[in-house]
């Protein structure tokens, strides 16, 4: 989607097949003048978009190459490779989203050469390692001119290496050149670094957040170390922000790691800011929040050494904020049920809230509140829609889609659907009347003498019979509809935030004789909230309550016991019940939840998107008479403007000092 920079009204809407995980829109690929978009995401999903018009210029199809149960990524804009006057795309086509965490074999992960102006592919190969990849690759440009690709394997439980192969011969196949300059054996290699000099000696050196507990600055000369700074039972999905915290000519880095025993079970979230020389910690105490954010952090570029702020999220519990705290999920739910809980009721009867804060060595504490989400309620709830009362109301007008509705509610048991059933699709109009599907014959079928069109009556009004068509259920998913709609507001319903979206800098939209305009600059996110799924979690008090009817085990064999006759799963799972019962945390029955256990097509809750843009306004004390301000340096002179740099390749803009 496009929205204008100005007012935030929607230019255009394109839908993909699947969902997008990373876009990149630095190259016009149709030469129209206009930047066009790369989206990569879900099951194969690989499109390229005009920029200008939202139309589709091409997308990946290739059967030979396209794999569709692997991803795409965040694409890389690379050389004219096969000289039409467009610049290329080079993407990784990898992950294995349909395994278990820890299964032994994974989809191994393509690197693939793409045509901009066609999507044809010039080039592909496998990682030379063999494993699976989620990595979005980079090009580094030595000084002699060599230009090399960056690219990781491995994943969330599976380990991989960080490695190195020029585009040359990664386009010609010649693997077996490639160098392996970090190896993980128990994760993978996942997030994107920042390529910055650090030592001042012309070459792009290395700055990486590894999920497993370190971040690493690399030489980018030797690829030795430079420095290794651990923080141990934690994981990152956030790419560092650089920027200069403190007051040397060396760019410092924000990072945020979760604490944990994996994803999606975090305890806690560690927000630290490293000193670029040595990869210390800057802070005299970590950020802590409850719950953390994946998205990564930001940096708005000051005038001087030392002034540059970072831009980062938290996401906290109410009156439990930056606290810790070991807990599990019941036994059976599943990954993605974990992942979308609301984590802040089930560990403390408490409500989450999502901080965007400002933070630099001149402000206390954790930094400035740019936006709180506790204050943004009402206005992130007001343009809700009720999808279930739209899809009533479509299926209302689609008898067609009404058959397949009463057949996933059951209220045709297990009755075939009639091969026939397309008939009614060319039925301009089928009303609805008492329990069955009216069709009127004598506007539609103008001949009872046609043998044809009697054939046809004949079809329909078997097809009448078989459904008996039952408007009680689809009543009563109306009333729900209607129930969702009238209990959205503060008591229940709310939704939970999950934060993702990086956000990126903009322009000021001053004007350039305002006396703000030079300490301004606007910044541009998205948040999300949607309902959360009906989940339990094993808090420590439960499990003291589970471990003491576990050792009494034998209970089940007792034959006065209630718990005679069950298996151990089936005791483990009674007694779970019990414990959780006692403790009296259960989620509420009647609020809205969106599980997997009870998915239902028709009746999918969903929450609402909303896209800010902010003018931040820098001001300070002037201490000395001779002391000014610091400005806010122009929009193009700004480092770190978004995910992954300013064109989304990892590369940080140098700073030429007057």
């Amino acid at each position: 989607m496009a929205l204008n920079g100005e007012d935030g009204k929607e230019l255009w809407r394109y839908y993909t097949d699947h969902e997008i995980f990373g876009i990149n829109c630095n190259a016009d690929l149709n030469s129209d003048g206009v930047n066009d978009c790369l989206g990569g995401g879900r099951a194969g999903v690989f499109d390229a978009v005009n920029g200008r018009t939202g139309t589709l210029l091409w997308k990946f199809k290739d059967k030979l190459v396209k794999n569709s149960i692997m991803n795409l990524y965040t694409a890389h804009i690379i050389d004219d490779l096969d000289k039409d006057g467009i610049l290329d795309v080079l993407a990784i086509h990898g992950g294995d989203p349909l395994s278990e965490p820890g299964s032994k074999h994974r989809l191994s992960g393509r690197i693939v050469f793409f045509s901009g102006k066609s999507g044809k592919v010039l080039s592909w190969s496998g990682v030379p390692d063999e494993k699976e990849s989620y990595y979005s690759p980079q090009v580094l440009t030595k000084s002699d001119g060599t230009k090399l690709v960056l690219f990781g394997t491995g994943g969330e439980t599976h380990g991989g290496g960080l490695w190195l192969l020029s585009v040359n011969d990664l386009f010609y196949h010649r693997l077996e050149n490639a160098i392996c300059i970090f190896s993980d054996p128990k994760k993978g290699i996942m997030t994107p670094p920042v390529l910055v000099d650090l030592n001042s000696d012309g070459e792009e050196d290395i700055v990486m957040s590894l999920f497993n507990s370190h971040v690493i600055a690399f030489n980018g000369k030797t690829y030795s170390q430079l420095w290794n700074f651990s923080i141990p039972s934690s994981e990152s999905y956030n790419t560092p922000a650089p920027g200069y915290f403190n007051d040397d000519k060396i760019p410092d880095f924000l990072i945020k790691f979760a604490h944990g025993p994996g994803f999606p079970i975090y305890y806690f979230s560690e927000t630290a800011i490293l000193d670029g020389r040595n990869g210390k910690s800057l802070l005299g105490s970590p950020i802590l929040d409850t719950m953390g954010a994946q998205a990564s952090p930001l940096t708005i570029s000051i005038e001087g050494y030392g002034n540059d702020v970072f831009l980062f999220w938290v996401s906290d519990c109410e009156n439990h904020e930056g606290q810790e705290g070991k807990y599990k999920f019941v036994k059976g739910t599943n990954i993605h049920e974990q992942s979308r809980s609301d984590f802040c009721r089930l560990r403390f009867k408490s409500r989450g809230y999502s901080k965007l804060l400002a933070k630099n060595q001149h402000m206390a504490s954790t930094g400035i509140d740019i936006y709180y989400s506790g204050k943004r309620k009402h206005l992130e709830h007001q343009g809700w829609i009720n999808t279930t009362k739209e899809s009533i109301d479509y299926i209302k007008s689609h008898p067609d889609i009404y058959y397949n509705f009463l057949q996933h509610q059951k209220v045709i048991g297990n009755a075939e659907k009639n091969k026939n059933i397309s008939k009614i699709n060319k039925i301009p109009e089928l009303a609805e009347r008492n329990n069955g599907v009216h069709v009127d014959k004598k506007v539609y079928y103008p001949s009872k003498n046609s043998i044809r069109t009697q054939i046809e009556i004949e079809k329909v009004q078997r097809i009448e019979k078989k459904l008996k068509l039952d408007q009680t259920n689809l009543q009563k998913i109306h009333d729900k509809a209607k129930r969702i709609k009238r209990h959205v507001g503060p008591h229940d319903d709310d939704g939970i935030q999950r934060l993702l979206s990086t956000g990126t800098l903009a322009p000021t939209t001053l004007d350039n004789t305002h006396p703000n305009y030079n300490y301004s600059i606007d910044v541009v996110f998205a948040t999300y909230w949607f309902f959360p799924a009906k989940t339990q979690a094993i808090l420590p008090k439960d499990q003291v309550c589970i471990s003491e009817k576990m050792d009494d085990e034998k209970a089940r064999l007792d034959v006065l016991s209630k718990y005679y006759g069950l298996n151990h799963d089936e005791y483990e799972r009674v007694i779970t019940k019990e414990c959780l019962n006692e403790s009296d945390h259960e989620l509420p029955q009647d609020e809205t939840y969106e599980s997997q256990s009870t998915y239902n097509p028709y009746n999918i809750h969903m929450g609402q998107m909303t896209v800010y843009r902010l003018r931040l306004t820098m001001s300070c004390k002037k201490s000395k008479p001779n002391e000014h301000c610091s400005r806010v340096l122009p929009f193009e002179e700004q480092q770190w403007t978004s995910y992954m740099g300013n064109k989304g390749d990892s590369h940080w803009k140098p700073r030429f000092m007057k």
